[in-house]
């Protein structure tokens, strides 16, 4: 069992709850899963590019510019 002293908690740069998965299911029911998923393949390497492109464009509609400091955190 952890117990967690309430007082003593700080919450640094809090998001909206929800933000996210809103963000990824406007850009499901868009249509943009398919649409990029033939037009980016993976690399080499596995990377995944649908989900970078997916995460960059969540992070640009829910704070906008945001996606420049995406890769600093």
């Amino acid at each position: 069992m952890v117990q967690i002293r309430l007082k003593n908690l700080t919450i640094e740069r809090p998001r909206q709850w929800g933000a996210c998965g809103l963000a990824c299911l406007l850009y499901e029911q868009l249509g943009l899963d398919g649409f990029w998923l033939t037009r980016l393949p993976d690399s080499r390497e596995g990377t995944r590019w649908t989900h970078v492109l997916q995460t960059h464009m969540a992070y640009r509609l829910i704070s906008p510019g945001s996606e420049w400091r995406l890769h600093c955190e």
